[in-house]
């Protein structure tokens, strides 16, 4: 799952959270990357099958904005739990990085 915290306006003492729901069958194991160019935007999640974008709507609920298949190989790798990409998620300028791949996220 993943989701968005913010402060409930009617209730200062709360707070709301949404969340999405990855596809069945798929996990995060690693960790997330924000992209830190502020008019961009974006947390950047890998799971054990996809490379995922996600943005908050207008409500702040998460939205997914973009996603790409893995190389995920063919079997789990010595230290891992799960069979999945490996490595954690790095945003680089305007670039995810993440094992074999990179993936340009702007011109």
């Amino acid at each position: 799952m993943v989701g968005t915290v913010r402060l409930n306006l009617r209730h200062k003492n709360r707070c709301d959270v949404s969340l999405y729901t990855l596809p069945a069958g798929e996990g995060i194991q690693k960790s997330l990357a924000a992209d830190p160019d502020p008019s961009r935007g974006g947390v950047f999640i890998v799971s054990d099958h996809q490379m995922y974008r996600f943005d908050a709507d207008p409500r702040g609920n998460p939205t997914l904005t973009w996603n790409e298949p893995c190389d995920r190989g063919t079997s789990i790798k010595p230290g891992q739990i799960t069979q999945g990409v490996g490595n954690h998620t790095d945003v680089d300028g305007i670039r995810l990085r993440n094992h074999r791949r990179q993936r340009r996220l702007a011109d």
